[in-house]
């Protein structure tokens, strides 16, 4: 797996996706989005969310990686309780 906690492999990422890796860098490093991403941070922990990635969908979380099946799972529960419940 890749450190993403180092801002050269996220600039080889922002570069693989085709978009400026300079651009990139100069974000990572003077940290432009650190309050946005506090603040989401902050609101993910008061809703429980505590791992990244989580997926939450109707109540109902799905912490780490999972397989397309686990994730179409979670899907097809949300649709049929709305179905049941007139939504």
């Amino acid at each position: 797996g890749r450190n993403i906690g180092k801002i050269q492999e996220l600039v080889d990422v922002a570069r693989s996706v085709d978009l400026s890796a300079e651009e990139a860098k100069e974000v990572l490093e003077a940290r432009g989005f650190r309050e946005a991403v506090d603040s989401d941070w902050s609101r993910a922990r008061s809703m429980g969310v505590t791992a990244v990635p989580t997926f939450l969908l109707d109540q109902r979380f799905v912490v780490g990686a999972q397989p397309y099946e686990v994730l179409e799972e979670l899907l097809t529960v949300s649709e049929v309780k709305k179905r049941h419940s007139g939504r």
